[in-house]
């Protein structure tokens, strides 16, 4: 981060009530605060232990995490000047980009991202056992063409399939909060195709795609490729989302966790702290109802082969 972004960021928290106290023992100054947080930000394993960072700054080995604790509360308290799903006339200049590679309506790009944890959470610590081999907490991020992340769903254990998690997802339970008519956000096959997702075709079972479904796949990969690109910088920016050294307990721990992984995102925003990221709070529980699961399968189908002829007509 920036000297300026460290300062504006500074500037944005110091006033949060947290930052006070009645005691004849006053805080450490917020600077030095925000200091400690960003270094455990910014590193993951050992680098990131108590005492490690303890002796780095010279302080206790307790206020390294109270500290990191007070800044993230801080900044999440920031979300509802911060924290703002584009409006209609920003979605307009992103879908004028992706109109430019024949995705006409396209505002998004989303993908699923798994967050290590180094230990297995005491309650259905099961369930939190990724496919990939460790325990994790799966998150949903939508970004725009710019790469900013606009969108982040967090909080469900490892073992919860992408398409699962969108269907529990306020961008996917109340679409019209979030989308005009026509507009759409550009998925891989693991998401279920909607009026407002439109994913890469899944080979199906004994068979195979045709060259149109190929050639579709290919182009849009190269646009999705810049969500990869993004949660890359965003993990290499802030490594401790490469691995979180929290140990859930409780409910109260469980938000202590999903706090971490929301305050990375908050300080990922760009070097001016640009408005841009939206976290919903606890979105409404889904049931067996939800727009996701709505859509019949002629629907979908229409909507991915409209999106497919427009792309191909344009890249011919």
């Amino acid at each position: 981060m920036s000297h300026s972004a460290f300062v504006k960021l500074v500037d944005r928290v110091s006033g949060d009530p947290i930052f006070q106290n009645n005691s004849n023992n006053p805080q450490r100054p917020v600077q030095e605060q925000m200091m400690v947080t960003l270094k455990c930000l910014g590193c993951y394993g050992n680098g990131v232990s108590l005492g490690f960072v303890a002796r780095f700054f010279r302080v206790g080995e307790g206020m390294g995490e109270l500290y990191t604790n007070r800044c993230i509360m801080a900044i999440l308290r920031l979300k509802p000047d911060m924290l703002k799903w584009p409006d209609a006339d920003t979605r307009k200049l992103t879908q004028q980009h992706y109109a430019e590679e024949g995705f006409d309506g396209c505002v998004g790009l989303i993908d699923g991202s798994l967050i290590p944890i180094f230990d297995a959470p005491i309650m259905n610590g099961s369930d939190f056992w990724s496919r990939k081999g460790f325990y994790a907490i799966a998150t949903l991020l939508i970004c725009d063409n710019d790469r900013n992340i606009i969108y982040i769903y967090t909080g469900w254990p490892g073992c919860s399939h992408d398409s699962r998690v969108m269907s529990n997802a306020s961008v996917a339970l109340n679409p019209e909060r979030f989308f005009s008519p026509g507009e759409y956000l550009l998925a891989d096959s693991a998401f279920i195709t909607t009026e407002t997702v439109v994913s890469a075709y899944k080979r199906p079972p004994h068979g195979q795609l045709t060259k149109e479904q190929h050639k579709f796949n290919y182009l849009l990969a190269q646009n999705r490729v810049q969500i990869e690109c993004c949660i890359g910088a965003l993990k290499g920016r802030f490594q401790s989302l490469k691995g979180l050294r929290v140990r859930i307990g409780s409910r109260k721990e469980q938000v202590r966790a999903n706090a971490w992984i929301m305050g990375d995102n908050f300080d990922f925003e760009d070097q001016v702290l640009n408005p841009g990221v939206h976290v919903p709070g606890r979105d409404t529980q889904s049931t067996n109802d939800t727009p996701t699961q709505r859509a019949t399968l002629a629907g979908r189908r229409l909507q991915r082969e409209k999106i497919t002829a427009q792309a191909l007509a344009f890249n011919q």
